[in-house]
């Protein structure tokens, strides 16, 4: 994630109260899977946020102006939005994400990679 300057206060008045701290406190928890600024589109964005169903967000990222949506129920200016947001405006968060991404990146491939797993079947035991 690049290094953004970001007007918090004036993203924030886009976004009703609680739903800008609900994604903040979605951010602080650690529900930001990925944020990543997209190839070759400079100020546009996806996210993934949420668990264990994360929600898929798409955005255009201005310095005190959000335009986007998001797989979620509200589609527009959600908590998903405001919790990607906040991990972009917070360089600690968004090394977070950054490692998070890159360690369940590795995980899919060494998955990918191994053998399947040979199940054990273990003897029954007798009830007393």
């Amino acid at each position: 994630m690049s290094k953004l300057e970001l007007d918090l206060d004036a993203l924030a008045r886009q976004f009703e109260p609680d739903v800008w701290r609900r994604g903040l406190a979605d951010a602080r928890a650690g529900a930001v899977v990925s944020c990543v600024e997209a190839e070759g589109m400079r100020g546009w964005y996806t996210a993934k946020v949420g668990d264990p169903r994360p929600r898929t967000v798409e955005f255009q990222l201005a310095r005190a102006a959000v335009h986007g949506q998001c797989t979620c129920e509200q589609r527009y200016d959600c908590r998903h939005l405001a919790a990607a947001l906040h991990t972009l405006a917070d360089e600690d968060l968004a090394r977070e994400v950054a490692a998070r991404k890159a360690m369940l990146d590795w995980l899919e491939t060494a998955e990918a990679e191994s053998p399947p797993a040979v199940p054990r079947i273990l003897p029954r035991l007798p009830v007393p």
